[in-house]
């Protein structure tokens, strides 16, 4: 994983330098890793998600979005810890255990293998309003009459603030901890009247969706689309025809013509270019070690 960021960091100071160049390129479907190493860990639970806070103050908020129709930290912390767990059943990445099953097992040493066990808190599950209004003044030319029309807006903005751990269930090592904060907003508008309401859960539910997509890309390898460019040349017309070959998925064609380029024009002044194509080849093909040799040599 250090050798993925330490070649990615490469990259992108040699890209630098290629700016402005001439060159070309396409959208590719990237494995990139996954940020905590869980690779020696085959079964994952989630355990308690809290979402209460203490004291009288906690308990009255909570009872105001009760009565309002809203969501609480409970609630929510509910939703998540399901949610979380279908993810994470989903993903297939993990044997994935009930965590009240989990605790009678483990007590009576029935379970084996390396278990991760993911906690947290909610610390912040709030839901905000605002109603605003704006008024148009039309004029009638033939009457001079004044028509105003009022146009009402209101805007809903959820807030939620997740803190998570995951700790080695044998050793009671923390393996990793974060804390996510994702809000999510929706606007309705209406002319003459007040809109209709947001559905604030609808909003609640697409935090909690980030949240766990977020933590996720911290502990399963994931994949993006990525836009790439390479370098092409009128005077070396060998690269575009490398080019095609990777658009046309062919990458080992690719890297074929890319490397003949450096090794039939060694010394010409456009060789930089065939080595930045190659490197970039290997990179997306996985084969690390020579993608930084190429790029060393295209620097």
């Amino acid at each position: 994983m250090k050798k993925m960021h330490l070649f990615n960091l490469t990259l992108l100071l040699i890209s630098g330098l290629f700016m402005g160049c001439g060159s070309t390129g396409l959208f590719v479907t990237v494995t990139q890793p996954a940020e905590i190493n869980l690779k020696d860990f085959d079964k994952i639970a989630v355990g308690e998600i809290k979402g209460s806070g203490s004291g009288v103050l906690s308990a009255l908020s909570d009872l105001v979005r009760v009565v309002g129709g809203g969501e609480t930290k409970d609630s929510g912390s509910n939703k998540f810890s399901a949610e979380l767990t279908q993810v994470l059943f989903e993903s297939k990445r993990f044997e994935v255990l009930d965590h009240e099953s989990l605790k009678m097992g483990f007590s009576q040493n029935n379970f084996t293998g390396n278990i991760a066990l993911i906690s947290g808190t909610i610390s912040e599950y709030n839901y905000s309003e605002d109603l605003t209004h704006k008024d148009v003044e039309k004029k009638d030319k033939k009457t001079g009459e004044v028509d105003t029309t009022r146009t009402y807006y209101r805007e809903g903005t959820a807030k939620v603030s997740v803190s998570l751990r995951i700790v080695d269930l044998r050793t009671s090592k923390i393996l990793a901890t974060r804390k996510f904060d994702k809000s999510a907003s929706a606007k309705e508008s209406r002319k003459n009247s007040k809109p209709l309401r947001i559905d604030r859960s609808r909003l609640f539910e697409a935090c909690r969706t980030q949240i766990i997509r977020s933590f996720m890309r911290m502990i399963v390898p994931y994949t993006e689309r990525v836009y790439v460019s390479f370098e092409t040349d009128k005077k070396m017309p060998e690269l575009e025809r490398g080019f095609r070959m990777i658009k046309l998925g062919n990458w080992d064609a690719a890297l074929d013509i890319f490397q003949r380029i450096t090794e039939t024009y060694p010394n010409s002044p456009l060789v930089h270019k065939a080595y930045y194509n190659l490197g970039l080849g290997y990179m997306y093909t996985d084969q690390f070690d020579q993608a930084r040799t190429a790029l060393e040599e295209a620097y």
